[in-house]
Order: C-alpha cells, then sequence, then structure tokens
C-alpha cells in the first residue's frame, strides 16, 4: 500500500495526473499529453480508451446523475472536455475539445462544441442509420 502511495504522490505531483486506484480501467488506455487529468474512483472505462490533457471525469454528488461517467470501447476524449456525473458513453465515441457533457452518448458518435453542442453519427450513412441527433 505505502508503494501505491508512493507513486500516486509522484503521478500527481510530476505529471498532474490522478487516477483513482478502483477506477476500473480497460486494456490499450493511453494518456496523450499529460497534465491535469483527473480520474475517480467509480469511473469504468471499456478497451483501448484515450484520454488527452486538462480532461475531468466528475463526480456528481446528488440527484439523478449521482455518480461518474462510464465509457465503452475505443473512446477518445479530446483536451479539455469535463464529463459530469453518471454518464454512459458508448463505443467508438470521440468527444471533441472543451465538450462539457452532461447526457449519455450512443455508439459510434462524435461529441462537439457548439451551439447547441451537437452528436452525430460517425461513419458513413446507409438506409438503416439513424438521422442526426441535436441535444439543445
Amino acid at each position: 500500500m505505502w508503494l501505491y502511495l508512493l507513486l500516486e504522490r509522484r503521478m500527481r505531483i510530476k505529471w498532474g495526473i490522478e487516477i483513482h486506484r478502483r477506477a476500473k480501467i480497460g486494456g490499450g488506455f493511453r494518456i496523450d499529453h499529460y497534465g491535469g487529468i483527473f480520474i475517480g474512483w467509480t469511473v469504468q472505462m471499456g478497451e483501448n480508451c484515450t484520454v488527452y490533457h486538462d480532461v475531468t471525469f466528475a463526480q456528481v454528488f446528488s440527484g439523478p446523475r449521482k455518480g461518474e461517467p462510464t465509457l465503452g470501447n475505443n473512446v477518445t476524449v479530446y483536451p479539455g472536455a469535463k464529463l459530469v456525473g453518471r454518464i454512459t458513453l458508448g463505443n467508438n465515441v470521440v468527444v471533441g475539445p472543451n465538450v462539457v457533457l452532461t447526457r449519455d452518448v450512443p455508439d459510434d458518435a462524435i461529441v462537439q462544441v457548439g451551439l447547441p453542442v451537437v452528436i452525430r453519427t460517425a461513419g458513413l450513412k446507409s438506409e438503416s442509420s439513424p438521422p442526426e441527433q441535436r441535444i439543445e
């Protein structure tokens, strides 16, 4: 336990990264551009997730979104993004820079900053693809 605490402290001070030991993170996790990253104790991430600098997985302490985010497989979270409360991001999701996300995101989606925030389906559209969704 003392070794974990020593390494955790070093990681927090030297690189500005805090990952709680109880966070559940799948294989292939990658941090690009370290610094200012906080991953709390109830965060869950699938396989092959990438997180850039200044990303926070924020906990909500009361209400319907009480808790922290859950990420599917192959999720990329770009710099400055804040994922707030008990939300679920599907597989193959991209969260753009400086997005403050407080809602669930379906599979194969891109979330980007805009007024309002726009969520659209990634990839080629087919006749069976769902239409674009706007969240206001």
